[in-house]
């Protein structure tokens, strides 16, 4: 039975979005969800942490009580309550948030188009800001109501 939830936390470094798209395509292909679907949840997850990895961590590691972090929070559900049971799952949500605060944009006021770019491949997008970070919520749903089961001898 693949696992309905899937959450890890990651070092702002230059590896965390590889480890990110890593873990999750991992969990998704155990859940079976589409590889299309897959790639753009991953594409859109891999955005948003390099975004963190690289713009939410302006103070010095010294002047913080935690840690930086950036945690990615991975869970199964269904937006339609028609749909019940096992496997019967046609939506993903992660959340990533960060314990940062973000650089202010530069002058020319560009920052580059990774937001916009994640929020196209996702099926809901949601950004929050304040004090203690940034969270940002992120929906696939399936276009399907039932995710195929892996089969290791048709997945290889």
């Amino acid at each position: 039975m693949p696992r309905r939830s899937l959450s890890f936390c990651l070092a702002p470094d230059t590896a965390s979005a590889s480890l990110a798209r890593e873990r999750v395509h991992e969990w998704l292909a155990e859940l079976g969800w589409s590889p299309d679907e897959s790639h753009d949840l991953v594409y859109a997850v891999s955005e948003i942490v390099t975004n963190a990895a690289e713009h939410a961590f302006v103070e010095a590691v010294g002047d913080r009580r935690d840690p930086p972090s950036i945690w990615v929070d991975c869970l199964v559900g269904s937006h339609d309550r028609r749909v019940r049971g096992p496997g019967k799952v046609d939506e993903v949500r992660v959340r990533v948030s960060d314990n940062g605060r973000w650089k202010p944009v530069a002058a020319s006021g560009f920052r580059g188009h990774g937001l916009a770019l994640a929020k196209a491949f996702v099926d809901g997008f949601a950004i929050a800001t304040g004090d203690r970070g940034t969270t940002v919520d992120l929906v696939s749903r399936a276009r399907t109501t039932t995710i195929r089961r892996p089969n290791p001898r048709r997945d290889r």
